[in-house]
């Protein structure tokens, strides 16, 4: 086993010469994401349906070719871990039928020692580009532009292409936090209005409150970054994970206990528009499973035809305790807390700050392992140097 890893590192070492490793997952990642993003679209409707499908599973082979051909692990025993917990993900996907984990875990592998700020650019020029041409199609008929209204409201949504308008905010908001997060959260006059008219746009468009926000918080955080870097230093990894573990707590415990006839819970459920009473079901129907299970839903997104009854989970960390089981469950949290800790040791305050708004807005949606939306996961593994604070502060 040590001759064979001895010279396969020694033919990467080659290869590496050429940036033959980063060629390869910057086309994997790059097919990905069109993948990922064109599911969460009207073209779903257009395109033959397993076309998403095709090219995650393309992507995810020239993913594994680079991990085996350029991955550099100390020793057998790395291989044997990442190994280990690439099967128990998988077999926890094999129970609930859905595969964002397993192809987000492969990228967050073959990640390794890439550029993490080129990873972002990636991500920005792709997600961006698909975007505009999801906004062009539906504006020319060649994809269903969906719009809807509020249960007791008269004000219309527009999702624009996307599947839903909660998501076409959502897109937005993760769009503008990993520009400020590549600019490290240093903007420009000219950007700070950019991105508030955008925040604007998004709310009127989506009315999607949480998304707009959140967004007006980044800029916020970013006009106050000194203060807020202060605040990093003196709380810890242990004050963040606290902080950030009541609160994914608070929304489970809530969820888990809702009541109608609780006035205060009935307000919280009221302003999440729902959601504590729909993943209450989850809790009432279904038991809390080890490894996953199938969770049939309904949402609001794409077309319908005639009645159909409502069921959807929005909540990331609910679903994926729900559907992934207790096992992914402790793995991704305990991803996060790790990553937080690596990040607040190495001073990558930007990156910090990134994770600590996904984590936030995960708790609402449900997008914490979807790629299209956000990759701070790649964080990981991948090389981070540049983000690394220098300046005192």
């Amino acid at each position: 086993m040590e001759l064979i890893l001895q010279k396969r590192n020694e033919f990467s070492f080659f290869a590496n010469k050429y940036k033959i490793d980063s060629l390869l997952f910057f086309i994997s990642f790059i097919i990905y994401l069109i993948g990922h993003f064109v599911s969460g679209t009207m073209f779903i409707y257009v395109l033959n349906e397993s076309f998403p499908y095709q090219l995650w599973m393309l992507a995810c082979v020239l993913a594994i070719i680079k991990i085996l051909l350029f991955n550099h692990f100390e020793n057998w025993q790395g291989w044997a871990f990442v190994i280990l917990i690439g099967l128990f993900i998988w077999c926890c996907s094999l129970n609930t039928n859905t595969w964002d984990m397993v192809y987000y875990y492969v990228m967050i592998i073959a990640a390794k020692d890439i550029k993490f700020e080129n990873i972002i650019k990636t991500f920005l020029v792709v997600v961006i580009s698909c975007l505009a041409i999801t906004f062009i199609s539906a504006k020319l008929g060649i994809i269903d532009g969906i719009t809807n209204m509020r249960d007791g409201s008269s004000e219309l949504r527009y999702a624009l292409g996307t599947v839903y308008p909660t998501d076409l905010a959502a897109r937005i908001f993760y769009i503008e936090l990993f520009y400020v997060t590549l600019k490290k959260f240093k903007l420009t006059i000219a950007e700070y209005v950019i991105w508030i008219t955008l925040a604007i746009f998004s709310y009127i468009v989506t009315d999607t409150k949480l998304d707009f926000i959140l967004m007006i918080l980044i800029l916020v955080t970013a006009v106050f970054l000194p203060y807020v870097i202060r605040i990093l230093e003196r709380i810890g990894n242990i004050g963040v994970s606290s902080i950030l573990g009541l609160l994914i707590a608070g929304m489970m415990g809530a969820t888990y206990l809702y009541s109608p006839h609780n006035s205060v819970l009935l307000k919280i459920n009221n302003a999440l528009s729902g959601r504590l009473q729909f993943s209450h079901i989850a809790f009432k129907k279904f038991n809390v499973p080890l490894f996953g299970q199938v969770i049939e839903q309904t949402g609001n997104g794409g077309l319908h035809h005639g009645i159909y009854a409502y069921f959807y989970i929005d909540s990331s960390y609910i679903r994926i305790l729900m559907m992934n089981g207790v096992f992914c469950f402790i793995l991704v949290i305990g991803t996060m807390i790790w990553l937080s800790n690596k990040l607040l040791d190495e001073k990558m305050f930007a990156l910090e700050l990134a994770l600590i708004f996904m984590a936030v807005s995960s708790i609402i949606d449900q997008h914490l392992l979807e790629i299209s939306f956000e990759c701070i996961f790649l964080a990981l593994l991948a090389n981070n140097q540049v983000f690394k604070n220098r300046q005192g502060y």
